[in-house]
């Protein structure tokens, strides 16, 4: 046999290499096939993943700081839920009810109002902040905070606290409060509320903004972005039930959170309000 004749019997033949050809070129659409649904597992799994974590944090801000508010300050505007942040709460010892007056007085040993002296860091309420006493309609404390008159329960502070062997002195805007709470409770409070609005697919918080009689509207593209992903379809997101005898106000949370890969998450939560005037 020459030379010629034994190369030609060692190589391949047209079908055989058209055979290998379509063996592996069904080898590498089964394997690209089966590695595009691990990816695809995968980012379906971080997606969701993410989308619980972040709704998760959300809900857990909100439920948290709605559990220390003053007690009747929440009010609620179509898709936003607004409120007052509770400082500090005390019984009060001297207050003005019969005639105005310009100081309020409580007894306290914590360390955060017997440091006020000393530094402002530590103190729990400064000059510009409010204090209340039986607000028990929201107007009582937004409403009385923008007005004038000379009778309201929720008044500003116009200095820091002075603390003296236990005793905390409030100055604050010549007034005289209309009722006294049957506990002698009064409630402290940050001069800004919050706001949690959702905005199109996200919701997002707000602060330090003035009070106002009536609620605001924010802007949407405002404040901090707390979650995206929302989806309400027709859901109202929040609602409040108000104090009954038999319980304390309750607000409802309805968040529906959806996935670019069509999963919805429902968020159902209700939230009791502790406080109460």
């Amino acid at each position: 046999m020459s030379r010629q004749q034994a190369q030609l019997n060692n190589g391949f033949t047209l079908v055989e290499l058209i055979l290998v050809v379509l063996v592996l070129g069904i080898i590498g659409t089964l394997t690209t096939s089966y590695l595009g649904l691990g990816v695809r597992m995968y980012t379906e799994v971080n997606q969701r993943a993410q989308l619980l974590s972040q709704s998760r944090f959300a809900i857990e801000r909100l439920t948290r700081e709605l559990r220390n508010v003053v007690p009747n300050s929440v009010r609620i505007l179509g898709s936003c839920i607004e409120f007052m942040p509770l400082s500090a709460a005390a019984r009060y010892s001297i207050a003005p009810f019969d005639s105005a007056g310009t100081s309020l007085t409580f007894y306290s040993a914590a360390p955060e109002w017997q440091d006020a002296n000393a530094s402002n860091d530590n103190i729990l309420v400064k000059n510009g902040d409010y204090v209340s006493i039986y607000p028990t309609l929201s107007g009582h404390i937004y409403s009385d905070i923008v007005s004038v008159v000379a009778e309201k329960r929720t008044v500003q502070i116009t200095a820091n606290p002075v603390a003296t062997n236990g005793t905390v002195s409030l100055a604050i805007a010549s007034n005289r409060f209309p009722a006294q709470s049957s506990s002698q409770r009064m409630y402290l409070m940050p001069s800004s509320p919050v706001s949690y609005c959702v905005a199109g697919s996200q919701l997002r918080r707000y602060d330090n903004y003035a009070v106002t009689a009536t609620q605001q509207v924010m802007n949407p593209s405002g404040g901090v972005l707390m979650a995206e992903d929302l989806q309400q379809d027709g859901f109202q997101p929040f609602t409040i039930a108000p104090a009954v005898l038999q319980r304390n106000s309750v607000v409802h949370i309805i968040l529906k959170f959806k996935s670019d890969f069509g999963d919805d998450l429902f968020f159902n939560q209700e939230v009791h309000i502790p406080n109460v005037p």
